[in-house]
């Protein structure tokens, strides 16, 4: 969809959509009051027909349709508020931008190689700094038996900063992992952990390299202050990993797409209502690196 769009135009196109789906779904209500009355007259062949094009039509029309609707119910509120914020005008389905590499090197969570899969994705920037939010998911471990144990999904944000900050730390917040997963994560890194000032939350823990040069920093105050007023202000639990020009934040079990039935058409209060908020937010944490 395009970003330039009015609020009017999603609403009068979104309409259009979310009538061709009760449409469809009236037809499969038709259908199965037929196999009903066929049934009762005890016309099997006729029965099973009719059964047969209903599972069809809900299986290959009616679901197909649903979830193009929602999507693009997703896809413009993301355009009308969330994108805008960050000059954004392109939205993946199956995001590339986030890589399993990038996951990996950030160091923030755990998970299983190969187990990455990223989803809906938008790339932007602002005031000179490059901004890719995708949606992911990553399996922190199996059990014996190769079945995934936990399944570890939510946002991952990555901005490109451009600017050498000599910043390497990694802050994470307490269940964001499992405790024993989080401990043997660490403990087996080049990563230790550091005291946090006095007074900060002991909920937020801080790594730095084991091995760091001369020229490394740490977060000032004001990031660690910002970075815990993110996490105050986010249902989910966050995890930030800086690298000299670039940050990488996760915040678990929270997502660019806001919820949409099909029940009820859109309305503006609806389209225009922002489902993922944190991002502006994570963004001002780039304030807050300068040397």
């Amino acid at each position: 969809m395009n970003n330039a769009k009015s609020v009017n135009d999603y609403i009068e196109e979104l309409n259009k959509d979310n009538k061709k789906v009760h449409y469809i779904a009236y037809l499969m209500i038709g259908v199965l009051i037929l196999v009903l009355v066929v049934s009762v007259l005890k016309q099997f062949y006729l029965t099973l027909i009719l059964l047969s094009a209903a599972l069809l039509l809900q299986f290959l029309v009616f679901r197909r349709v649903q979830q193009d609707y929602i999507k693009k119910c997703e896809n413009a509120n993301l355009s009308l508020t969330t994108m805008r914020k960050i000059d954004a005008d392109l939205i993946e389905e199956k995001g590339a931008c986030i890589t399993e590499e990038i996951v990996e090197k950030a160091h923030i969570i755990p998970f299983v190689p190969k187990t990455f899969t990223a989803f809906k994705a938008i790339k932007g920037h602002k005031d000179g700094i490059e901004i890719i939010s995708s949606d992911i998911s990553v399996v922190e471990r199996k059990k014996d038996n190769g079945i995934a144990a936990d399944v570890c999904t939510g946002n991952w944000i990555h901005f490109n900063i451009n600017d050498h900050t000599d910043i390497h730390a990694i802050i994470i917040e307490d269940d964001l992992i499992a405790d024993t997963s989080g401990k043997t994560f660490f403990d087996n890194s080049e990563y230790k952990e550091i005291e946090l000032p006095e007074g900060f939350p002991k909920r937020f823990h801080m790594y730095v390299p084991v091995i760091a040069s001369q020229d490394t920093l740490l977060p000032n105050d004001s990031f660690l202050n910002k970075f815990k007023s993110l996490s105050d202000y986010t249902p989910g639990k966050i995890g930030v990993s800086i690298s000299d020009v670039s940050i990488d934040l996760f915040i678990k079990n929270r997502f660019l797409a806001a919820g949409f039935s099909p029940k009820q058409p859109v309305d503006e209060a609806t389209l225009m209502r922002d489902p993922y908020p944190e991002l502006v937010h994570a963004l001002e944490l780039t304030k807050y690196l300068s040397k």
